[in-house]
């Protein structure tokens, strides 16, 4: 009766050894594989130099406007404010039919005032002066510097960090990787 029982048990013994040799061998292929595609929202910083900070206004073409800010009315002006870019002018002379004559590039302006000629603009920190007496010429007179508070942090070597600029971003992640499922910076992207 041993024997027989014995006999019995053989074949499956065996092929209990044989299904765990298949699992041992084959559990390779039995991972998961996934992918998931993310967009999102990522915020370039924007440095610049200490000479790129100075550069004084210059009279340039019309530009379209995109982001404007404060309006100034000045003799039969139109000065529009487009932030941390400069200043649209615009004849207002004729209300039904405003014309656009040029754009006064300030870089990091966002205010202005007008005083017995004289334009008075923030650019980042600085105070700028400038004589406007012919708008189509106009001169700087004075940059007075750190003026306003600075709300601008320095990297010693890329330069003063004065903006951010967006950028759409979209990136493949597979189910491996560690930021999926996850929300955290991950080398100036926010996951989630």
């Amino acid at each position: 009766m041993k024997k027989i029982f014995l006999q019995l048990l053989t074949p499956i013994r065996d092929a209990g050894s044989v299904f765990i040799l298949l699992c041992i061998t084959f559990q390779s292929c039995l991972k998961d594989t996934c992918n998931d595609t993310r967009t999102f929202t990522q915020w370039n910083p924007v440095f610049k130099t200490d000479a790129e900070m100075n550069v004084n206004p210059t009279l340039e073409a019309v530009r379209a406007l995109k982001n404007p800010g404060k309006i100034y009315f000045y003799d039969k002006y139109l000065l529009i404010n487009e932030q941390k870019e400069g200043l649209h002018i615009i004849d207002n002379s004729n209300l039904s039919a405003p014309k656009n004559l040029g754009f006064l590039k300030i870089d990091g302006n966002i205010d202005m005032a007008i005083k017995d000629n004289m334009l008075y603009v923030d650019s980042y920190d600085d105070l700028l002066s400038i004589d406007i007496s012919n708008i189509f010429a106009p001169k700087l007179a004075k940059r007075n510097d750190a003026v306003f508070p600075a709300t601008f942090w320095r990297d010693p070597q890329r330069g003063w960090l004065v903006d951010y600029k967006a950028e759409q971003v979209t990136i493949d992640l597979e189910c491996t990787d560690p930021r999926l499922g996850s929300m955290g910076w991950d080398n100036g992207w926010f996951l989630g």
